[in-house]
């Protein structure tokens, strides 16, 4: 049985783990922006090994992240106490709009599309510096819309509707 405590904390998470995870994406985005300049093919499987993680962390959230576990094992037990922790469900969301970008840029890589690729790859990689530099998670930033969005039981085009009469 779990007590308040407990699910409470399993709701939140070490600001510095989605961190560390952003530095890993960052460093595997870029590696494949590179590859993708010699070989379109190889940054398209990059990409779908990505997707795959970035599909774990949107599924499972942090804690099942691979990277996230990188963390928990590895780093954070050389860290002091964690100060600031975050929701994780917001992360979650962060996690599914990394694995479109993955995918599409996968696909267009794929596909011979080299330019969308590169954009869709670019698009992800700006997303994950900004969270690992400056701890700017532009997922969870969209995420409270997109879940306002989806409790209104009206749908978003209904209530815009209503609320401009």
């Amino acid at each position: 049985m779990s007590t308040p405590n407990s699910t409470a904390r399993r709701d939140v998470v070490d600001v510095r783990g989605p961190r560390f995870v952003a530095w890993v994406t960052t460093a595997v985005l870029t590696f494949a922006l590179i590859v993708s300049a010699m070989r379109p093919l190889a940054a398209a499987i990059v990409l779908a090994l990505q997707a795959v993680v970035f599909a774990i962390g949107a599924a499972g959230g942090p804690r099942r992240h691979p990277y996230g576990r990188v963390f928990a094992t590895l780093v954070a037990p050389r860290l002091g106490p964690v100060t600031e922790r975050e929701p994780v469900a917001p992360l979650k969301f962060a996690q599914l709009v990394g694995f479109v970008f993955a995918v599409c840029a996968a696909a267009c890589f794929t596909a011979g599309a080299f330019l969308p690729g590169v954009l869709a790859a670019a698009a992800a990689l700006v997303a994950a510096v900004l969270n690992a530099a400056f701890g700017i998670c532009l997922g969870c930033r969209l995420y409270p819309l997109v879940a306002r969005l989806r409790r209104d039981p009206r749908g978003p085009a209904n209530a815009a509707t209503e609320q401009g009469s």
